[in-house]
């Protein structure tokens, strides 16, 4: 198991992040807070033989879409069972998730970074 962190300033908030690498799944904490506190929470599976197979939301209904849009970018990603959990005041469009999927993404690539490391 691996943690990684990250925070950026956006609109005056500052935003934190974590993601916990696992070997066939990644946790991501994501808070418009430097505390982060678990939010809305969504689980997605990658595709299978071209079959989307799995996406839902598991706890809360704030930002319920983009935490599903940020869970299936990170299983994507990294292949695997995704869990993204995100404590924010309601976000009204797609341009105000993009720091959120912004650091979630750069804490992905360095994880994968690492793990192409011998």
């Amino acid at each position: 198991m691996k943690i990684y962190e990250g925070a950026l300033e956006a609109d005056g908030k500052r935003l934190s992040a974590c993601l916990i690498r696992l070997e066939n799944a990644s946790i991501v904490l994501l808070d418009e807070k430097e505390n982060i506190r678990l939010g809305t929470l969504a689980a997605a599976v990658p595709e299978y033989e071209g079959k989307h197979i799995a996406t839902s939301v598991l706890l809360g209904e704030r930002n319920a879409v983009g935490t599903r849009v940020i869970a299936e970018r990170v299983s994507a990603n990294i292949g695997g069972i995704a869990l993204v959990s995100m404590n924010a005041e309601p976000i009204a469009d797609a341009a105000s998730l993009h720091p959120f999927m912004s650091l979630t993404m750069e804490l992905v690539e360095k994880a994968a970074r690492e793990k192409k490391k011998p």
